[in-house]
């Protein structure tokens, strides 16, 4: 070591060195840097894993890393929760896609244990399984933050301890406290997950969602919350959207598989308090919109306006009040529209201030 090197590594604090050692021990053991570098294989001698193999058929691959995300009220924890059963039992999901029988680890932000249980035991009943018999396990802990290194690093030994064939997380926004729209940030909150689908050969299933409408042409998984690093980190993907009623679209999305077409998806309820049934049910189609709400459209008259466009201008540009009301209220649910004041003159010539409706940019548009 030269003399500036040693300068170099004494004056390094005591808090840099236990910064590099928490580091590497986040580290696969494989991935650890070394002074002989990194281990090689010649191409030839990786295993051929074959053909696709399923988690849920046509719908998750074995080991895929992914999202199941949808705009606001479209039933992202219901599918996830309904897949973990569905896993955990051996049984085809919506009573179509066969799955690959093992167990299921989940951890939902949003919804105490109690609530999910009695979710669960809902769709036990409407399929006649005990909820006691499914081989499905919650994370018991108030808090999970993919953005905090004990976290992270009791995530996977939780993980390699409990060997699931499935995680799923609910919703990606509860898990951490970064900013979704820098890249970095993102990629360095999933690189993690994808460290234990490698390690431990399990699926994660990710609930997100959309946000993005202000680019409504563009794909499903470039709408979703936050930098798109999370659609490039996807291997399948579940896209959500709410049809007319209570259907909802489902858009499927592989890395490395034929992407089946879209399909729709019902939840039906039945029963009396106590023994309730919560169904979720195939639908035969693809869901059209919900009748009136057309996001694009009112997007387009909002954007094209040649100032911010009051509500009585835009129901005249819309062509139905009520259509026009509905359509606005789901751009202003999703932040993507705002409301903002402007200069002009009233009908008498007179100077005045107005308020009026213009698109939101990227940074404002949050969405839920």
């Amino acid at each position: 070591m030269s003399a500036a090197e040693r300068i170099d590594a004494s004056s390094a604090t005591e808090d840099d060195h236990a910064r590099a050692e928490r580091e590497a021990g986040e580290m696969p053991n494989a991935a650890r840097p070394t002074a002989q570098g990194f281990a090689t294989i010649p191409i030839g001698e990786v295993a051929d894993e074959g053909p696709v193999t399923w988690r849920v058929r046509d719908l998750w691959t074995e080991e895929a890393v992914g999202v199941v995300a949808g705009e606001p009220k479209t039933y992202k924890s219901f599918l996830t929760a309904h897949i973990g059963v569905c896993v955990a039992a051996g049984v085809p999901v919506l009573g179509t896609y066969e799955v690959s029988k093992g167990r299921v680890l989940m951890f939902n932000a949003e919804d105490r244990p109690a609530m999910t249980r009695s979710r669960m035991a809902q769709m036990c009943v409407a399929m006649g399984l005990e909820l006691s018999a499914l081989d499905l396990r919650l994370i018991n802990v108030p808090v999970l933050r993919l953005d905090d290194a004990a976290q992270i690093a009791s995530l996977r030994a939780t993980v390699a301890r409990e060997r699931p064939a499935l995680l799923i997380l609910d919703p990606l926004r509860d898990l951490h406290t970064l900013d979704e729209n820098d890249a970095r940030a993102v990629s360095g909150l999933l690189m993690p997950l994808r460290a234990i689908q490698r390690e431990c050969h399990c699926a994660v299933m990710v609930v997100h969602h959309m946000a993005k409408l202000t680019e409504v042409n563009k794909r499903p998984g470039q709408r979703m919350r936050g930098s798109g690093a999370l659609h490039g980190w996807v291997d399948s993907a579940l896209y959500l959207a709410k049809g007319a009623g209570e259907d909802v679209a489902v858009h499927v999305e592989h890395r490395g598989a034929p992407t089946p077409s879209a399909f729709g998806f019902a939840v039906r309820r039945a029963g009396m308090e106590g023994h309730e049934s919560l169904t979720l049910e195939r639908t035969s189609g693809v869901p059209s919109k919900a009748p009136g709400v057309d996001l694009e459209r009112g997007l387009r008259i909002i954007r094209e306006a040649p100032r911010p466009i009051s509500a009585d201008a835009f129901r005249k540009a819309f062509g139905n009040h009520d259509d026009a009301d509905d359509t606005l209220a789901k751009l202003r649910a999703a932040n993507a529209v705002k409301q903002v004041s402007y200069q002009g003159e009233d009908v008498n010539g007179k100077a005045r201030t107005f308020k009026g409706w213009t698109v939101a940019t990227p940074g404002e548009a949050d969405g839920l």
